[in-house]
């Protein structure tokens, strides 16, 4: 994991899971394996808004003292009280913390991008139907009454 950049021709990093920081040639750098064999890579740091880098460090802050914890002190109310805090649910927390104690990043606390987005899931027979639906009885001037 680079840590910081020691000049031109080499960096300050460290293996993960270890705690001792050293300098590294860049010819020497090699890519990190357990990316690798993920299926997620993370996010190009350079592309991500400041606002969202900012919303993950503050995941980060809040979430802190449950990863430094040991996990059999960590109870179900701290989660509780940290995903109420966070607006998300409780297993989005134990899911953070796994992925943060994997690879030790705090782009994990990034919001995913879907790999769909902006295209539809529905067939286009379907979405003809809906169109149709929409055209003929929604916007129309009189309003239909529902039956029951």
């Amino acid at each position: 994991m680079i840590l910081d950049y020691a000049g031109l021709d080499a960096i300050i990093g460290r293996e993960p899971g270890k705690r001792r920081p050293e300098r590294i040639p860049v010819s020497e750098a090699k890519p990190d394996q357990h990316q690798a064999d993920s299926a997620w890579m993370p996010p190009d740091l350079v592309s991500v808004p400041e606002e969202e880098w900012q919303a993950a460090v503050e995941r980060f802050e809040i979430l802190k003292p449950l990863i430094t914890m040991d996990r059999a002190k960590r109870t179900l109310t701290d989660i509780k009280r940290a995903a109420r805090v966070l607006g998300r649910h409780p297993v989005t927390v134990y899911r953070w913390i796994e992925n943060y104690k994997r690879c030790e990043r705090l782009s994990v606390f990034l919001r995913k991008r879907r790999s769909d987005r902006g295209t539809s899931r529905l067939s286009s027979n379907v979405e003809k139907i809906i169109d149709t639906a929409i055209k003929s009885v929604y916007l129309t001037a009189e309003k239909h009454l529902l039956k029951p």
